[in-house]
């Protein structure tokens, strides 16, 4: 894996650049540093892949890759807790497709091959012989993967819902092969901190690399992942679950460790792929609240479900930080506990993905989709976020703070939740937060008012006022007490009347 860093670059800007394109989109991340260059939405144009492309006419799809009738199908459903269409709703793909799309390496059909991705496919080779060189076993190792894919094919067709007729035979085991490969060795990597890897040493690599294997719609099924790694496994090396924790913990919202009874609580659990795996790691807190009946009486006061932190803070209550799981959130007397969120560059992506993956398995509770509706009410305006930011709650190094109240608002744009309807784990808290501000909705109201009136500016004019009464007073006190020592001198000076 010799200058794997230098060549990877170099093969990167040739496969950005080198293509002609109609479409020129700005990149998610701005650490990576240089523009992300494709065709039509940013995927690539389909003759360049596909032999049996026809000429059509021209337009940017609604959807980062296109289905053709031919190639739908009724979905399969693998079992009943774990299906998952692996598809990004187009409602939510509509409003903000950057968050979901890859930005330099591809994982399954989906975006398989293309143009903007090719630059990983000889770093996914690299990992492949890499992986090949360093087993006793080495001559039969690629074959035994091969075989052991084939055999897997079928049912992983069946995993995404749609076939991939477009996609032969070959080329799918062989995309199972490299890609499954480069993720399992990828995870070793990273437990060894990179050792002999000089394809790392570029500082954004690992972040947006981790970034990419959560999105939805670049997923492989753990089925395979367990396959290559069982038969690639080295004695002594911590299990797939294990690995592929450590690997995602920097991705936490609150930058938390992994300690070793939750890494021991999921080493053997059953997880369809690696973001159902990232997902139940942050829905296992301690004091998060069991799944409870739908059906709640709940009213949305203006756009959400609680008032935003402002209009809160005027009610009385104080926020405060925590830590542990995100989710874990609770009104204690008139204190809202809140966790620390870290807020960078991939929060966004990390944030829509759970939610798209809850959006498309109605066996998965809406843990997600209930938190964005909640970061969504309580943060409407910079002063919203400043509140949060004070109190410890939010940190973000995202420039401005305006940044961070779009990302929230942005979270429940093409949602669909009705939580009068849905299981919603804040409901207890959401209510206990409502009738603590309709108890002190009138001091609330005064102090919109106060606000309205700008009460603190009129107060300084008034001071300002009377300092110039009192200003002009004294000054008119002095003139006053000036002109009575005048004339009294004057009446001292005076000759005396001349005698007759």
């Amino acid at each position: 894996m010799e200058n794997e860093g230098q060549e990877f670059e170099t093969s990167n800007q040739q496969s950005n650049y080198g293509s002609t394109s109609d479409v020129v989109f700005n990149p998610t991340f701005s650490n990576i540093g240089q523009e992300e260059v494709a065709v039509n939405s940013g995927i690539g144009r389909e003759e360049d892949d596909n032999p049996n492309y026809e000429e059509r006419q021209l337009v940017i799809p609604e959807h980062a890759i296109q289905i053709n009738d031919n190639e739908r199908q009724e979905p399969v459903i693998i079992n009943g807790s774990g299906w998952s269409t692996l598809k990004i709703p187009v409602p939510m793909f509509k409003v903000d497709k950057e968050p979901y799309v890859p930005m330099i390496v591809s994982i399954g059909p989906f975006h398989h091959n293309e143009p903007s991705l090719r630059a990983m496919q000889t770093q996914k080779q690299r990992f492949l012989d890499h992986l090949i060189r360093n087993r006793t076993w080495q001559p039969i190792l690629e074959e035994s993967l091969k075989n052991a894919m084939r055999k897997l094919e079928k049912k992983t067709r069946e995993f995404y819902a749609y076939d991939f007729q477009a996609i032969e035979p070959d080329d799918f085991v062989q995309m199972m092969v490299l890609d499954g490969c480069f993720i399992v060795e990828l995870l070793r990597f990273y437990e060894k901190k990179y050792v002999g890897g000089p394809f790392f040493k570029t500082r954004w690599t690992r972040t947006n690399i981790s970034r990419d294997l959560l999105l939805l719609e670049n997923q492989l099924p753990m089925f395979v992942l367990k396959e290559i790694f069982e038969l690639t496994a080295l004695m002594g090396e911590a299990t797939l679950i294990t690995l592929a924790l450590r690997f995602f913990e920097p991705l936490r919202p609150g930058k938390d460790k992994f300690d070793e009874g939750m890494l021991n609580k999921h080493a053997n659990g059953g997880y369809i792929h690696l973001l159902a795996l990232f997902h139940s790691t942050l829905i296992s807190g301690n004091n998060i609240y069991p799944q409870q009946p739908a059906k709640s009486d709940l009213r949305l006061p203006g756009k959400g479900w609680v008032h935003n932190a402002k209009t809160l803070s005027y009610a009385g209550i104080k926020f405060k930080k925590t830590s542990g799981s995100i989710l874990n959130i609770n009104l204690t007397h008139k204190t809202l506990n809140i966790p620390t969120m870290v807020i960078d560059d991939s929060t966004s992506p990390m944030f829509k993905n759970l939610i798209a993956y809850e959006q498309n398995n109605c066996d998965v509770a809406p843990y997600f989709c209930c938190l964005a509706l909640f970061l969504d009410s309580i943060v409407d305006t910079v002063q919203d976020v400043k509140i949060l930011c004070d109190a410890g709650i939010i940190e973000h190094a995202m420039g401005r703070d305006e940044e961070v109240a779009n990302l929230f608002n942005k979270l429940t744009k093409g949602l669909v939740f009705n939580i009068n309807e849905e299981y919603c784990y804040m409901t207890k808290e959401i209510k206990n937060i409502n009738r603590h501000y309709e108890h002190y909705k009138i001091r609330v109201r005064v102090r919109h008012l106060l606000t309205k009136l700008n009460f603190t500016r009129s107060l300084r004019l008034l001071n300002t006022c009377f300092s110039i009464l009192i200003t002009v007073f004294v000054i008119m006190i002095q003139l006053k007490s000036d002109n009575s020592n005048v004339n009294s001198s004057n009446t001292l000076d005076s000759p005396p009347p001349l005698s007759s």
